[in-house]
């Protein structure tokens, strides 16, 4: 394996840093700031490797936020995302993920406008199942999970997004990884390249926890309307 040169080191450094600010500080958008620009340095770094930094992220967010967690809530979402897995993995090779990928992000940037013009999503067991299915089935076909479990939770506080979000996307990125090693599309060498980003995603949780004490319930869900926002411009624009 040939060397890496220091400055890549260091890149990637800043880019998991920032991207564990983003998801610590929030709850999700990690993987939408990281894999575009690990992209750029090393096609390699997506998916196997980011996804290792994601299960490393996430386990770190929700027990910081153990306290806040609705156990019940976070069971009801993670059966919605096993319940929408099977339907995409029975169409992901008859229908071409572009189009899929594309009435997400329509649907996504509709459910922004719709939330700050005062549109609100009651959180019961129905809707966190119902999210847990489109979630599950937009994370098979697209990767793309984060946006629709956090407008369901946008009037929460903000540590209880934070948990329930990380919990959601622990098991959702166990199950995209374990898709890669099934595929034999995950090896050795993706593990490797996943050690460079363990600085950096310790380094962006330790600052997202001093960062989180001055984020209001107002704060993160005006945050959380506009990473949810710009993910779907980002997969509109990406797909037309």
């Amino acid at each position: 394996m040939p060397a890496v040169p220091f400055i890549q080191y260091i890149l990637v450094f800043l880019i998991l840093a920032f991207s564990a600010l983003i998801q610590g500080s929030v709850g999700f958008g990690s993987a939408l700031f990281a894999a575009p620009l690990l992209v750029l340095i090393n096609s390699q770094y997506v998916p196997g490797p980011l996804l290792c930094a994601l299960i490393l992220l996430n386990p770190l967010i929700t027990l910081r936020e153990r306290s806040a967690i609705e156990i019940t809530g976070l069971w009801t979402s993670i059966l919605g995302l096993a319940i929408g897995t099977v339907p995409a993995l029975a169409l992901i090779n008859r229908i071409p993920s572009s189009k899929f990928s594309l009435l997400f992000g329509c649907l996504i940037l509709i459910a922004v406008i719709l939330s700050l013009f005062g549109a609100r999503i009651k959180v019961n067991s129905l809707t966190l199942l119902l999210v847990g299915c489109i979630a599950g089935f937009m994370n098979t076909i697209s990767t793309i999970s984060g946006p629709p479990m956090a407008l369901i939770y946008q009037q929460e506080k903000g540590a209880k997004i934070r948990g329930m979000l990380a919990g959601f996307f622990l098991i959702a990125n166990i199950i995209s990884l374990a898709g890669l090693i099934i595929k034999h599309q995950f090896s050795w060498q993706d593990l490797i390249l996943f050690l460079p980003m363990i600085p950096g995603i310790i380094s962006g949780f330790l600052l997202s926890s001093i960062i989180v004490t001055k984020l209001d319930q107002r704060n993160t869900r005006l945050i959380i309307l506009l990473v949810a926002g710009i993910s779907a411009i980002v997969v509109i624009l990406k797909h037309i």
